[in-house]
Order: C-alpha cells, then sequence, then structure tokens
C-alpha cells in the first residue's frame, strides 16, 4: 500500500481551521507608564487590530475591551475580567491585540494563559504586531513569543525600580504623592503635591482628638459622628463625583482609630510604612514604625505634637488593656463568620455586622446576630431587627442544597450534607450576596445567568418554540 503524504494532510488541516469562523474580542490596554510611547494610545491599538481583521475574513468581531490606566504586570483589570467571562460562555473564541506587551508584562501569567488557558478553551490568539497567530504557530514561533513575554517582563520591572526611586525623592522633599488626601486636607490648586486645610473636616478631627484625650473610645466616637451626621471621606467623595465614593458611607471605629493615628495632621509626612514594589516581587512589606521617616513640617498641622502624642500614648495603654482582656477569654468558643462580606441589609442596602457573640459562663457559645450598622442610629436609624445566625446559617444551606441537587451530580450530593462542613470558602464559592429583610432572605448565586438561561430554554420548549421542540421530552423539571 502506497504511503499516504503527512504534509499534505497537515496543509489541509490547517486550510480548514483558516475557513473556520472566530468570534473575535479587540483587547487594548494603557498603562500611566505606557502614555509617552508613541503610538501607544487605546485609538491606535484599536485601528491598528481593525485594519488586520478587514484582511482576514475569518475573524467576525464581536466587542472590544479597553483597560485604560491599568498595570500589565497582573491580570486584575475589570475589562479582561469581563474578556474572560465571555470566553467561558463561548461568545468569544479569538483574542487579537496590538503586541504583547498590551496583553500583559509578567512573564509566568502571561505564559500561563498562552500555553494552558487559551488553549484548554480553545482560543485562538493574535499579536499583530509580533506576527504571531497561536493557529498558525509552530515551536519557533511559541519560543520567540516567550522570550518577548520575559523582555516585557523585566522593562515593567525596571519601569517599576524607577518609579518607586522618584516617589521616594519627592517624599523626602516634602510633596504629597498618594492619591487622596488625609480626612481635613485637600490639595492644593497651585501644587498638587502640596496639602492644604478643608476647614469643616478640620473641625471634625479636633473634635475626634479632643473626645479620645478625654476618654472616650473609638466606636463610641463613631457612633457620635454618625448620629451628628458628619459625613466620612467616601461620603464626601461621593458627592463630589468620584467613582469610589460611597454614599451611604458610615463612621467605624476603625476609621476613627486611623485618624488618630495619622502623623500628617500634626504637619508631617511618613514615607514608606509600607512597601510594593514589582522589581521586589510584587509582595506588600508592613514596615515597623521604628524604620518611618518622618518628614517634619510639610504642611500646616490640624493637631498639636502636645495632643498627638498625649493620645497616642492613650491608644497604647487601650490596645494593652485590649490583650488582657482576649486572653482573659481566650477560653471561649469562636467560630468562623461564613457570611463575611455577603449579607446585606435589605431595608437601607448596608452590610450587615456581626456582633461579638453571646456566651456561658464556661465559654460556650449561645449565638451570634447580624445587626444593620445604622440600627443604632439616634437619626436616620434603620429599621431593620437583628437576625440570629444560625437562623439565616439553616435558610441558606437548604437553599444552596437545593440549588447543587440541580447542578451537579448524585456524587456530589453530600457537598453540603453536614452544616459544620458549610464553612465561608464554599459558602462565598456559591453565593455572591445575600440581602436580608426581616423574615425574607433573598440570595443572589454567581451562576444566575447560567440559571436563567436554562429557565428560559425550559419556557421556550413548553411553548413548542425550542431548538428541539416538546416531543418525547420531559418537562418535569425543578426549574
Amino acid at each position: 500500500m502506497a504511503r499516504k503524504s503527512r504534509k499534505k494532510n497537515q496543509v489541509g488541516v490547517t486550510e480548514k481551521k483558516e475557513r473556520q469562523k472566530y468570534y473575535s474580542a479587540i483587547y487594548a490596554r494603557l498603562s500611566v507608564e505606557d502614555t509617552n510611547l508613541d503610538n501607544s494610545s487605546i485609538e491606535n491599538q484599536i485601528l491598528l487590530v481593525e485594519k488586520y481583521m478587514e484582511i482576514h475574513k475569518d475573524l467576525i468581531f464581536i466587542d472590544t475591551y479597553i483597560d485604560n490606566g491599568q498595570t500589565g504586570t497582573n491580570f486584575h483589570r475589570p475589562e479582561f475580567f469581563r474578556l474572560m467571562q465571555d470566553v467561558e460562555t463561548g461568545k468569544i473564541n479569538c483574542i487579537i491585540v496590538k503586541d504583547l506587551s498590551r496583553f500583559g508584562r509578567n512573564y509566568l501569567e502571561t505564559g500561563n494563559y498562552l500555553e494552558n488557558i487559551f488553549p484548554k478553551n480553545g482560543v485562538r490568539f493574535i499579536s499583530v504586531n509580533d506576527n504571531f497567530d497561536s493557529l498558525l504557530a509552530d515551536h519557533q514561533d511559541g519560543l520567540m513569543v516567550s522570550l518577548k513575554s520575559i523582555l516585557h517582563d523585566s522593562y515593567a520591572k525596571d519601569i517599576s525600580r524607577k518609579v518607586s526611586t522618584a516617589i521616594d525623592v519627592k517624599k523626602k522633599n516634602g510633596k504629597f504623592m498618594n492619591r487622596i488626601p488625609p480626612y481635613g486636607y485637600v490639595q492644593s490648586k497651585t501644587d498638587p503635591y502640596k496639602l492644604e486645610i478643608e476647614n469643616e473636616q478640620a473641625e471634625v478631627v479636633r473634635s475626634i482628638f479632643q473626645w479620645r484625650k478625654e476618654g472616650v473610645g473609638p466606636t463610641r466616637i463613631a457612633r457620635r459622628l454618625n448620629e451628628m451626621c458628619v459625613p466620612t471621606q467616601m461620603k464626601f467623595r461621593f458627592l463630589e463625583g468620584f467613582p469610589d465614593g460611597k454614599e451611604s458611607a458610615l463612621w467605624h471605629g476603625s476609621t476613627v482609630t486611623n485618624v488618630l493615628k495619622n502623623h500628617c495632621y500634626m504637619g508631617c509626612l511618613v514615607e514608606r510604612k509600607t512597601q510594593k514594589a514589582l522589581y521586589k516581587g510584587g509582595t506588600k512589606d508592613v514596615i515597623p514604625p521604628i524604620e518611618w521617616n518622618i518628614i517634619e513640617d510639610t504642611h500646616a498641622p490640624i493637631i498639636s505634637r502636645e495632643i498627638f502624642y498625649a493620645v497616642q500614648d492613650i491608644l497604647k495603654q487601650s490596645a494593652l488593656q485590649k490583650k488582657n482582656n482576649a486572653s482573659k477569654y481566650a477560653h471561649r468558643q469562636r467560630t468562623e463568620n461564613v457570611f463575611r462580606g455577603l449579607l446585606f441589609c435589605g431595608a437601607c442596602g448596608s452590610a450587615l455586622q456581626r456582633d461579638g457573640g453571646y456566651y456561658r459562663k464556661d465559654g460556650t457559645l449561645v449565638g451570634h446576630f447580624f445587626n444593620c450598622p445604622k440600627k443604632y442610629l439616634k437619626k436616620g436609624g434603620c429599621t431593620a431587627r437583628s437576625i440570629r445566625e444560625d437562623e439565616i446559617q439553616e435558610v441558606v444551606l437548604q437553599i444552596c442544597k437545593s440549588h447543587l441537587l440541580l447542578l451537579i451530580d448524585s456524587g456530589g450530593k453530600t457537598f453540603l450534607e453536614n452544616a459544620e462542613k458549610f464553612n465561608g470558602e464554599k459558602c462565598r464559592l456559591l453565593i455572591e450576596k445575600i440581602t436580608v429583610t426581616n423574615n425574607h432572605c433573598c440570595i443572589s448565586f454567581p451562576y444566575q445567568s447560567e440559571y436563567n438561561k436554562a429557565t428560559d430554554e425550559i419556557e421556550k420548549m413548553l411553548d413548542g418554540g425550542g431548538e428541539y421542540g416538546t416531543k418525547n421530552r420531559d418537562l418535569s423539571s425543578p426549574f
């Protein structure tokens, strides 16, 4: 028997792949350090890719994803996250970028996407300026892409080192380099690196220090400020139109403590309380106070040094007393807050807080309650009642069990069989948000869109308009 040509067969497979239609996404990214580069604008990136797609008719444009002002050293970017969601749902199976650096500058993570994640999901990846197409790439092309990824990674680390050094020099010269000024200050209109006192907020800061000096605790100070309807920093930013502002933000004990510990209020700047740099691995290190570099007299003070250091002594004594109390009650039973960050008040939308718990004399736990932080406000207080943790845990557990029976096979039915195994990790895996309104509980699931899609398909089948019709099909689904 004559031997078949393997080369001819490979050519045929390649031609077949090229004839396939690919639902394509344009991904563009620009970070702060890239703004001075030629032809690096978002518009130029998109225009270049659009011209490429005009030539290649197998690429069907679906959507454009733009991360403007986002670093390329990691993939925690909002539009990239949306892109990957569309990849998972099958909406996108081809990603096109201007060049590899627009996709990412981290060698390891970039390589993981190109060599593992994209092939596993059947995604074609094209980098126009690098002449790289994963559909047609051979081993040599892959090696070249890996080399370029290493160069981009090295470039990003070099830029990080230079930027960190420049910031350190500016801080040592008394320039304020943080994004948001401390409560009580605003950035000068003539010099954005200079702080100026905001009189209304400064009076609040003086009151906070005075109350703490008189023996009022941070939590009581926070409650007093909320009752006086004093806006927080985040409330001010919301009123000024900043996207990171929050209309319902309240004062908390931790917020007050942060104000009391801030050296900025006596006219100083502190250099390098924490340290995070890509060239040092990207990890955030907390520097001990003894190593802080305090730059004196950089701006007008709100609090005198005498009052500031007197309050610091009070805070140290309070921390020592709290440590002693913690050892005193160390025998008490502790349990995980499995609903951390998931429970919200249905009346006002605030995140519910877990109380300290109720204990018997032997230290065994009676139970915890979740409360709305606005419940105790004298003005504009929330009317929502407290809810027992064990009550909501039982409700959520049963609902999750019901959903799991619909979504997984019989081998996984024991996943939540025992309430003791219902930990925070599983809870956050299954649940996106829980809204509680007195006796009612509304749970939002991360797979809600898939659930709704399945429901729509079943409704179509019931109406006889589904893809497969209703003949010989079981319509008794609990959906």
